[in-house]
């Protein structure tokens, strides 16, 4: 993983040019001592851990139940590597930050920021991290059952109140954007055979994914050995519906489409083409 770049305003034309005079009394003395300078007195600094140089936006993919949760990092940087007394802060809702995310992108997006209703934080967002830490990470927990995933949701964080460290400017605040996850999402191994009417069978074998359309509903290039995209909703009693992306599929008389939550495994026996028909008996287990 990346390490944090932190940064810190001064917010003081006279700090920039004590810098600058700093950085030329530093440069001069660097010939003399060979690069021997000591960075060991640098503040100590505190912020959300992200894997590049900058906010990276969190990704909750989650499956839409009452125990959905996220996890977030806040990383402290110093020059001990460790600090002999704990940092104290307080993460709060910071829906400004979601709005400049959203501003940043290009197209614009339009991520909204989750109902206070919709999720609590671990502690009631209070964090300590205890001498010898470097990262310490706290839990959202969302009330995902009763999130509406037809919108663009959103959640952003901003640290307030550090005590014992400097709160980094690039990294103080974090934004988690909710997906919603179906629990029959995955890679799958598709095998089975189609049989056209006059040219005989054609068996398949392949791996491919089945992607989240609901909680209930995947797609994926699943149409027998034709690599084309076949909708499965999977009902409570397991039976299923099944949508072709290109073309009109149905179910094969006396013949049953079913999935088996025990195993994975999705059984399909279905054709299309009513007027000559091809036949397809297809199984798909999850990987």
């Amino acid at each position: 993983m990346k390490r944090n770049k932190i940064f810190i305003k001064t917010g003081s034309t006279f700090y920039i040019v004590l810098i600058m005079i700093s950085f030329c009394f530093l440069t001069s003395c660097l010939k003399d001592r060979k690069g021997t300078e000591s960075y060991a007195h640098s503040p100590a600094l505190v912020g959300f851990q992200y894997k590049g140089f900058g906010q990276v936006p969190i990704i909750a993919s989650v499956f839409g139940t009452a125990q959905d949760t996220a996890s977030v990092e806040v990383t402290l940087s110093v020059a001990s590597i460790t600090l002999n007394s704990p940092v104290t802060l307080t993460v709060v809702p910071y829906s400004a930050g979601l709005d400049s995310f959203n501003a940043a992108q290009t197209p614009v997006v339009a991520y909204k920021q989750l109902d206070p209703s919709l999720y609590t934080v671990q502690d009631a967002g209070k964090i300590t991290i205890n001498p010898g830490q470097q990262f310490v990470s706290f839990r959202v927990n969302f009330a995902g059952d009763k999130v509406d995933f037809t919108k663009k949701n959103g959640l952003a964080f901003k640290i307030n109140d550090a005590q014992g460290a400097t709160i980094a400017s690039n990294l103080n605040t974090a934004v988690i954007l909710l997906t919603l996850r179906s629990v029959f999402q995955g890679n799958y191994h598709v095998s089975g055979i189609r049989v056209h009417p006059t040219l005989g069978p054609f068996p398949f074998d392949y791996d491919a994914d089945l992607n989240t359309v609901n909680a209930t509903t995947v797609t994926g290039n699943i149409l027998a050995d034709l690599g084309e995209g076949l909708t499965i909703t999977i009902n409570p009693d397991n039976s299923l519906v099944l949508v072709g992306e290109s073309r009109a599929v149905f179910p094969q008389a006396g013949k049953v489409n079913k999935y088996d939550p025990a195993t994975k495994t999705i059984t399909l026996n279905y054709f299309y083409n009513t007027g000559a028909p091809r036949l397809i008996n297809e199984t798909i287990v999850l990987n």
